[in-house]
């Protein structure tokens, strides 16, 4: 049976969550697979980001190898939006955040422009929105919906980090919203070129 492979990806830079869903013509999904990558800052080097970002990008590469992708979904780079950066404690920005989450972005991006794989951002809060019903909902709220839509599915990391894993798959069932993935499916349902 045909599907549209998706890998759906939670860009960060400590931890990078990445999942593959498969969409049928008929209406099914499969959680194919899941991974958490993470990196660790060295302190010893002055800047380490750039091998940082080659680990991610390996790791990525790695993950879809092999796995004949049709569609990146990915998370909108961070706004950096941090609690104790802004006024009186407030919210805040963190650059260091907003350009760590870019470089990730950008790098998972182009792996999957130069493979002709198409690339669907998703954004920030739509996950909540299209899963939860609501943009304030919780970590654990995406968690609970995500893991609740796969629960046969075992390879869910059991730390915290979870979060990650849970975003990546969420923001690739959100990408089925994508005009253009919605023309993708209904060509697969009709059996159009």
């Amino acid at each position: 049976m045909s599907r549209l492979r998706i890998v759906g990806v939670d860009p960060g830079f400590a931890n990078v969550g990445l999942s593959i869903l498969d969409l049928f013509p008929v209406g099914g999904i499969d959680l194919v697979d899941t991974k958490l990558v993470t990196t660790k800052r060295d302190k010893k080097l002055n800047d380490d980001e750039h091998l940082r970002l080659i680990h991610i990008e390996d790791e990525f590469r790695s993950f879809i190898d092999g796995r004949d992708v049709d569609i990146l979904a990915i998370e909108a780079p961070t706004a950096g939006l941090m609690p104790g950066r802004g006024a009186k404690g407030g919210w805040g920005v963190n650059p260091v955040t907003v350009r760590t989450s870019a470089l990730a972005w950008g790098g998972i991006h182009g792996i999957c422009r130069d493979r002709g794989i198409y690339c669907v951002k998703i954004g920030l809060g739509d996950i909540k929105k299209v899963l939860c019903g609501k943009k304030t909902a919780s970590k654990q709220d995406v968690i609970d919906i995500v893991v609740g839509k796969f629960p046969t599915y075992s390879k869910w990391p059991k730390t915290k980090k979870i979060e990650h894993v849970a975003d990546a798959v969420g923001i690739a069932l959100v990408a089925q919203l994508d005009p253009i993935v919605t023309v993708m499916m209904r060509r697969l349902r009709t059996g159009e070129g």
